[in-house]
Parts: C-alpha cells; structure tokens; sequence
C-alpha cells in the first residue's frame, strides 16, 4: 500500500524533475513500468505477460506530449460562418471581433474575414459600376 507520504514524495520528485528510477518496457507490446524510488531491476522478473522480454531504460522511451489542448471553438465562430451565407456584413463585424480575441478564435476571425471580403467585394464593385453608369 503506497502512503501519502510516498505520493507526495513521488510529487515532490517529479516537480523537481526526479523522475524516477527507470523503466522497464516489453520489446513486444510496448507495455512500461516506472520503477519507483527503492525498486531496482534485479526485484523484477525480466518476461512480460505477453511473452516479449522487459528491458531497461534509465528514461522514459514515450516522453509525454508537449501538446496542448485545444481550446474549444466559440460559439461566436460558428455564428460568423453561418452568418457569411446569408449576412456577409456581419460575418465581416464577427470576424473582426474574433480576431482581436486571440487565440484559437483569431485563426477562424481572419478565415471568415476572408471569405466574407470575397463574397462582399464584388458586390460592392458591381454596386459602385452602376452607380457610376447612372450618374456619369
């Protein structure tokens, strides 16, 4: 049974970036076990459950990943794409919004700014030639 003293130990020591004593992974399936502080190999049996052989890494041969997660989209950004197909105006004012959010909102803020200036530039263009055609 592990105390409370030994996980806050096991803490301490990964904060610190002592992680452990090595590892022990099976060269079939890939299975892993962290030794832990007082464990050595010479305490384990060298054959995996699966039949494969466990080998010894001082460290981890899967280092975690660096990735972080990704922020849900907002509601916001889905209302700006609906909005380019019937209001492109607003899909414009939504857009600029969402970029000065930041973040994973700034990506789609300046995705609907571009397809909404492409829907709304030739309409202008085409409103701005027959007002021209009527009063010139």
């Amino acid at each position: 049974m592990v105390t409370n003293e030994q996980i806050k130990l096991r803490l301490r020591n990964k904060r610190d970036g002592i992680l452990s004593e090595g590892y022990l992974v099976c060269d079939n399936c890939g299975g892993f076990y962290e030794l832990q502080p007082g464990e050595k190999i010479e305490d384990f049996n060298c054959n995996c459950d699966c039949g494969g052989t466990l080998k010894y890494f001082k460290q981890n041969p899967y280092p975690p990943n660096n990735i972080t997660e990704q922020e849900p989209t907002s509601t916001l950004a889905y209302v700006g794409y609906v909005s380019i197909i019937f209001f492109a105006l607003a899909s414009i004012v939504i857009g600029i919004i969402l970029y000065r959010r930041g973040g994973n909102d700034k990506q789609h803020g300046i995705l609907i700014l571009i397809i909404s200036s492409v829907l709304v530039l030739p309409v202008l263009l085409i409103s701005m030639l027959i007002i021209y055609r009527t009063y010139m």
